[in-house]
């Protein structure tokens, strides 16, 4: 839902676009966080019709309309029992919240210090830690080319890291967007495709490896 929601948003389907963007919230908090590129865009494309002199009046009420729609199903959601008791189940049983800073910082700062302690541990977190630096750094090289996607990947990253537990880290990067468009594009190479192939076969061992030893697994 993420990925069509952005390719749509590039096709100037808004309406289509903001209804995928409600159900990828649904699915995942963290897909309120399109309503930024969508704003974005919707607003960007306006500005340059109003600077021709080709805005349309039912165009607005389209736009103002798929920006609306995210909003008022995340309004909905939030202010029922569903919205309350996620957040009841997310702070009390994952230790999870929102922007909760100083416990990441806390959290991040103990998993440093951990690591080098035992060889599972530290296979974990280096992939955790791997995933988070792979997914920022395709947000900023591929920023140019796909803004927009950059910035919900950017959302993503931060509501992720910052959520209070440092854990789990590599299954919420694999929303990042910009991380298939860098790796499709040094996919071209055939010397990178076979060398990533393997190295994603070893990755999904290690992972079976980690899982075995009862820790989670993205």
């Amino acid at each position: 839902m993420v990925f069509s929601c952005l390719a749509l948003l590039r096709h100037k389907q808004w309406l289509i676009a903001s209804i995928l963007a409600g159900g990828a919230f649904l699915t995942r908090t963290t897909g309120i966080g399109l309503v930024i590129p969508l704003i974005i865009v919707i607003a960007y494309d306006t500005w340059l019709h109003k600077r021709n002199g080709t805005l349309a009046q039912k165009d607005i009420w389209v736009k103002v309309i798929s920006i609306l729609i995210p909003l008022i199903i995340f309004a909905a959601w939030y202010f029922s029992p569903l919205g309350r008791n996620f957040f009841i189940v997310e702070r009390n049983f994952f230790g999870r919240q929102a922007f909760a800073f100083q416990k990441s910082w806390s959290g991040w700062s103990n998993v440093i210090a951990d690591l080098g302690k035992n060889p599972e541990t530290t296979a974990y977190y280096t992939l955790e830690f791997a995933g988070i630096g792979l997914a920022f750094f395709s947000c900023l090289i591929t920023a140019r080319q796909y803004l927009p996607e950059m910035l919900f990947g950017l959302f993503v990253i931060i509501i992720s890291v910052f959520s209070g537990v440092p854990q789990s880290m590599f299954r919420y990067m694999l929303v990042v967007p910009n991380t298939f468009v860098f790796l499709g594009h040094l996919g071209k190479h055939k010397i990178f495709d076979k060398a990533w192939t393997l190295l994603s076969i070893l990755f999904m061992g290690i992972q079976l490896t980690l899982f075995t030893f009862d820790m989670w697994v993205g």
